[in-house]
């Protein structure tokens, strides 16, 4: 899958298995051993002249957050980098594909009736 996306700063147009350089069916342990290898390689302190790899490495961070965690995996192999806000706003409120406006009546009037009863 090659998608465009915005997440932290970083754009691009690769999937994050294959920044890792892993498979879809890798298991935790290859995902850290990837990883490594590749923080050995771009890290700024290694590369400081070089900026290519200080963008290399936000990519490599970016991957790793989302695949070391199983649950953001899940959403990831899911949905892509759909399932992420792209937002660091703390004003803005991203649209959440599984809202309920019933819950969301339900949880207002409950707290309406605590604040006025």
């Amino acid at each position: 899958m090659t998608v465009a996306y915005l997440n932290k700063g970083v754009f691009t147009m690769e999937d994050y298995y294959s920044i890792l350089g892993i498979s879809r069916k890798a298991t935790r342990k290859q995902i850290n051993r990837a990883y490594r290898a590749l923080a050995r390689k771009y890290h700024p302190d290694v590369n400081k002249d070089d900026m290519q790899a200080e963008e290399k490495m936000k990519k490599i961070n970016a991957a790793y957050e989302v695949l070391v965690d199983y649950d953001k995996r899940a959403q990831y192999d899911r949905k892509g980098l759909a399932g992420f806000p792209t937002t660091n706003s703390r004003w803005s409120n991203p649209v959440e594909d599984d809202f309920d406006p019933g819950l969301y009546y339900m949880q207002m009037m409950m707290m309406w009736q605590r604040k006025y009863s």
